[in-house]
């Protein structure tokens, strides 16, 4: 069986969209950012808790 490899490149960063909970704005985090503020209101989002649009 092949290897699988990266289609994009393995290297690249990418951004989740997602929607803070506390004021309901879009939020980007990049894919090797571990937590990001909303610019809105402050809030504090963590990868790992994210809300997907």
């Amino acid at each position: 069986m092949k290897d699988a490899y990266c289609v994009i490149g393995c290297d690249e960063s990418f951004p989740y969209e997602l929607t803070c909970p506390q004021c309901g704005a879009e939020v980007d985090i990049w894919s090797e950012v571990y937590e990001t503020q909303c610019r809105l209101c402050g809030y504090l989002l963590y990868r790992h808790e994210k809300y997907v649009n």
